[in-house]
């Protein structure tokens, strides 16, 4: 068998590491607050000889270089809050629950829980809308008048546009906030 070959089988411990990574992932993502040691993982997913044991607390670590995980105390870890993004569109349900519908098909769409879901309405939801507002106009007030600067704006590909021109600005800014687009529209 050449070396190539070799490479691309996994051993069985290769195979246990990567149900193993696959099952601590399920404890972390069912519980994102809770911070968890190896004892308490290898409790969470039934597992009780010591070899097994020291590959979860090796898998725990590749699960920090990855940052799925970060390292609140030595041996204590917790889920990575920080990088977890989804983009989509939200889809509310009639009893309270959300889906956000993503683009990505290796992630799939993602269920909202009905506590986790906020709808804001009445004062709370004017005080949104204007403070949108304000921060747009905040934005380009500077470049407005005799004494007007340039802004230097630049986008996701790098692309750098020095500018004073407000509706440029504007053009250029992504805006996700309803009421801010709708100034901007």
């Amino acid at each position: 068998m050449s070396k190539r070959n070799k490479k691309k089988q996994k051993g069985p411990k290769e195979k246990l590491k990567h149900k193993l990574k696959d099952y601590i992932r399920n404890v972390f993502e069912k519980n994102p607050e809770q911070t968890f040691d190896y004892k308490e993982i290898s409790k969470a997913i039934l597992v009780n000889d010591s070899e097994t044991r020291k590959l979860i607390i090796s898998v725990l670590y590749s699960l920090k270089d990855e940052g799925f995980l970060h390292e609140v105390s030595r041996g204590r870890f917790a889920l990575d809050l920080a990088n977890k993004q989804a983009f989509g569109v939200l889809d509310a349900t009639s009893r309270g629950a959300g889906y956000v519908i993503t683009e990505d098909e290796e992630q799939g769409d993602i269920y909202i829980r009905p506590e986790n879901m906020q709808r804001t309405m009445g004062r709370e939801a004017q005080r949104n809308n204007i403070l949108a507002a304000k921060l747009v106009a905040d934005s380009i007030k500077t470049t407005l008048g005799p004494k007007g600067m340039d802004k230097m704006l630049v986008d996701g590909a790098g692309n750098i546009i020095i500018t004073n021109d407000g509706v440029t600005i504007l053009e250029e800014m992504d805006i996700e906030h309803p009421a801010a687009r709708m100034m901007v529209d």
